[in-house]
């Protein structure tokens, strides 16, 4: 089984919704709970984590917010936030708490986001 697949199915294990998440935004899986909360997230088209949640064009700290992935990946621990994410609702306040997974070389690959309405 590969890294990424064994991630993906991790995910499962959450209560909250999660997604996977790389060091440049793309979401590349999310578990049945982000799915049952927020909707599905079309992966063909490469989503990227600011745009899906706040309907940004940029990263939520360029965009004058704190970002969980940015401080994550500065501190290389555990971020967490709250931020007005777009729903099925509408604008909901959700706690996003970050988790940096890192290889065999301690190289940083993905983040697990979690995220608590």
């Amino acid at each position: 089984m590969t890294k990424l697949k064994y991630l993906e199915q991790m995910l499962e294990g959450y209560d909250s919704p999660a997604i996977l998440v790389t060091k440049n935004y793309d979401i590349i899986a999310t578990n049945k709970n982000y799915t049952e909360q927020f909707g599905d997230i079309d992966m063909t088209a490469k989503p990227k984590c600011y745009a899906v949640s706040h309907g940004y064009t940029k990263p939520c700290d360029q965009a004058g917010e704190d970002c969980p992935l940015h401080l994550a990946t500065e501190s290389g621990q555990k971020e967490k936030v709250l931020h007005i994410h777009q729903t099925s609702n509408g604008r909901e306040h959700v706690d996003v708490e970050m988790v940096p997974i890192f290889d065999d070389n301690n190289t940083l690959i993905f983040f697990i986001e979690l995220l608590k309405p």
